[in-house]
């Protein structure tokens, strides 16, 4: 069976004995009592005593023959099992297992192998001071068998009782592994050739080329930035194109007949003419396209600096999860002398990707169980109508004995710290004035309340959060909103301000998306902060109705540890001295586009600040990279979202961006040109009013930051984007 090979797999180790099973989330049945086993048929040793034997070791314990060495003991589960925790007992003071070495064998595999853990061994150990020694996963992994070797023991014999910590793989992978999937650790399945998905429920791509080489996508369907007469966009497909000298912001735009799951883009160098110089090519580029369910069809960015090509090699991008979209964007952000390229898309026809009778109410399957709606229907499967589609007003009442009353008698706020309710000019409720060192707010959560607010896995249809915010000061660190997305091995969302940037984290048990902006809050002004997340369609966060930026691409990460919704602080990872004043917030359990195309919100304007998907850069984050070298080649395996594929003659390797790169033959030297300058376009301004606003002829701008003393000049390049500078 071909099948999709496991990684990676996330493990906690549990050093400290203190820690109580009972506690993790889900999977903690004790074997013990589970009736899963089979104990004089299941269990088997190397060595048994007559008294200890195998078939007791959860019950009485274990132990081997006087004088065995390096006894083992097998626990067999014929039908495989979710194994979450190994506790290992000293059957007593005199006789006990000293150093036990453990393996195991995955579900669907037949050999044995060691577990993932730093180190590459797992060894449990015991000590006359030890009452026992636990071993805990972060998750759950598939098994059919564990083999526990004694490395080395107390007294004549080495014994052990034991009890295992785990759950059927039904509970392990919640509603099973589809089309001959198996399932390998907890919440996903390793899937046959063509099928992929949590469950292996949906259709893989199979991505064929699409026709910009042998015309089949017509230039007609090609906009460009401009074009060097000499390669005009109708050669992009075969000999290449180019920007003219002047096009310091180039891009490529291409319109496809229909929505297709886009997920390959082969570049290539510049068919050269004897008058170009010796190398014009693009090294970068931020890819963006159109989401064919937002009904504005605006330009949002799956990922930033991607790597195209170099003085070498050419690439081949393979992006997963496929974009499904009729329009992508490639817009050049680094380039040799000009951003010259050749370009090939491969994609598949997205209708066939949804699950058995996924779009409701003649709904169309558009990509990976994401539906394309009728006029009057909404939601991820095209299940609701707009009056369906309800917000949750978490406005302010009053504070209580050091709790915050909303208007949802359910859900309350715990208050830390110098925390007030005040009428404010200008707003219909009360604000929360919010001041000093890790003083905050925090959601009260109890067992009945979880609700997209408290979960994000919850968050089906995506989310929607929208609050006020004015900043008496403003220090690095600043949290806006956080339930810990931010934080290793939780799930939520996190929004903060930190060296002219804005911070927004969403963090799924599986995945996590990261956009960070180029932006500064204004002090002593409301501003209306909007951050809205869907797993198809990725993060975006918008200040005043302007989107600042989006970003679609996740990383494979997040993890399980839910934390309250917090306002104002960071669960304390930073102490900051905060001095803001915020509004209740209003939620919806869908993300911004569904509220667009329902008429609840308006259109976002997108010609803000452009986004970045790097990391926090007080955010740690270490991704575990395997490298195998043979003879013929070299492959390197890393996070699985995007990968890089990089071929030289005899050589490839699998990166964070599928590379496939080729020598290019050698090239005539040549003089290299300086481009010319930007053509700059101006607005004549008359004055600055005291909302900090630039008054114009025929359009206003607001000033974000420090207000302009005199003087303004605000200028447009042609790439859309605005610069406020004092002109003396």
């Amino acid at each position: 069976m071909q099948s999709r090979q496991l990684t990676m797999i996330r493990l906690l180790l549990l050093l400290s004995v203190t820690v109580p099973f009972a506690e993790a989330n889900g999977c903690t049945t004790q074997v013990s009592s589970a009736g899963v086993l089979n104990l004089q048929n299941d269990i088997d040793a190397t060595s048994q005593s007559p008294t200890q034997p195998a078939s007791q070791v959860f019950a009485g314990g274990w132990c081997a023959n006087t004088g065995a060495n390096k006894a083992q003991l097998n626990v067999h589960f014929r039908n495989g099992y979710g194994i979450k925790g190994i506790i290992i007992y000293p059957l007593n003071p005199i006789s006990y297992s000293k150093r036990v070495h453990v393996q195991y064998i995955p579900n669907g595999g037949n050999q044995i192998q060691e577990f993932p853990v730093p180190g590459g061994q797992l060894t449990m150990e015991l000590n006359a001071s030890l009452s026992y020694s636990q071993m805990g996963f972060s998750q759950g992994i598939a098994v059919t068998q564990l083999r526990f070797e004694v490395l080395s023991h107390q007294g004549p014999q080495a014994c052990m009782k034991l009890e295992l910590i785990g759950c059927p793989l039904d509970e392990l992978c919640p509603g099973g592994c589809q089309n001959n999937g198996i399932c390998q650790y907890e919440g996903h399945c390793a899937c046959q050739t063509g099928w992929e998905g949590m469950n292996c429920e949906l259709k893989q791509c199979s991505p064929q080329k699409l026709g910009l080489a042998d015309g089949r996508i017509p230039a007609s369907n090609i906009l460009v930035s401009s074009q060097d007469p000499n390669h005009p966009k109708e050669k992009l497909g075969t000999d290449g194109w180019c920007p003219t000298q002047t096009d310091q912001s180039p891009w490529v735009q291409i319109t496809l007949d229909k929505p297709t799951a886009v997920s390959v883009f082969e570049f290539g160098f510049l068919t050269r003419l004897q008058s170009d110089p010796e190398r014009m090519f693009m090294r970068e580029f931020n890819l963006q396209y159109i989401a064919p369910v937002d009904s504005t069809r605006s330009l949002r960015t799956f990922a930033d600096n991607i790597p195209a090509l170099n003085r070498t090699h050419y690439s081949t991008v393979s992006t997963n999860p496929v974009i499904v979209t009729d329009t992508i964007r490639i817009v050049s952000v680094s380039q040799e002398i000009r951003a010259c390229f050749k370009l090939e898309l491969q994609g598949c026809d997205p209708t066939a990707m949804c699950t058995a009778n996924w779009c409701k109410n003649n709904g169309t399957c558009i990509g990976q169980n994401v539906c394309k709606c009728p006029t009057g229907y909404f939601g991820t499967q095209c299940g609701q109508t707009p009056n369906q589609i309800v917000a949750t007003k978490l406005s302010f009442v009053n504070i209580t004995n050091n709790t915050v009353i909303t208007a949802v008698p359910s859900i309350s706020f715990a208050v830390q710290g110098n925390v007030n309710l005040t009428a404010v000019p200008g707003k219909p409720e009360p604000v929360l004035t919010i001041q000093g060192t890790n003083v905050c707010i925090k959601m009260n959560v109890s067992a009945t309340s979880a609700s997209c607010i408290t979960d994000i896995d919850l968050c089906l249809s995506g989310f929607t959060f929208a609050m006020d915010v004015s900043f008496k000061s403003l220090l690095d660190n600043t949290y806006i909103v956080s339930s810990g997305g931010n934080l290793p091995g939780h799930k939520g969302v996190a929004l903060y301000y930190s060296q002219n940037h804005l911070y927004y984290i969403v963090s799924s048990s599986t995945f996590t998306w990261t956009l960070v902006v180029t932006y500064t809050p204004a002090l002593n002004v409301w501003q209306h902060f909007e951050i809205t997340w869907n797993p198809r369609l990725g993060v975006e966060l918008l200040v005043n109705e302007h989107s600042l930026g989006t970003n679609g691409r996740p990383n494979p990460s997040g993890g399980s540890t839910s934390l309250p919704l917090a306002i104002a602080c960071s669960h304390g990872q930073f102490a900051v001295n905060v001095n803001m004043m915020v509004t209740g917030i209003i939620s919806w359990n869908f993300d911004r586009t569904m509220l667009v195309n329902a008429g609840i919100k308006p259109a976002p304007d997108t010609t803000t600040a452009a986004s970045t998907s790097r990391a926090p850069p007080q955010t740690s984050t270490t991704t575990s990279t395997t490298t195998t070298t043979t003879a013929a080649a070299t492959t390197t395996s890393m996070t699985p979202n995007i990968h890089s594929t990089t071929a030289l003659p005899s050589s490839t390797s699998t990166l964070q961006l599928t590379t496939t790169t080729t020598k290019s033959p050698p090239q005539p030297t040549t003089t290299t040109q300086t481009p010319a300058k930007i053509p700059s376009y101006g607005w004549n301004l008359l004055n600055i009013n005291h909302a900090a606003v630039v008054i114009g002829v025929d359009y206003n701008l607001t000033v974000h930051g420090t207000r302009p003393i005199h003087n303004v000049g605000v200028h447009l390049s042609n790439s859309g984007s605005y610069i406020m500078q004092a002109v003396k």
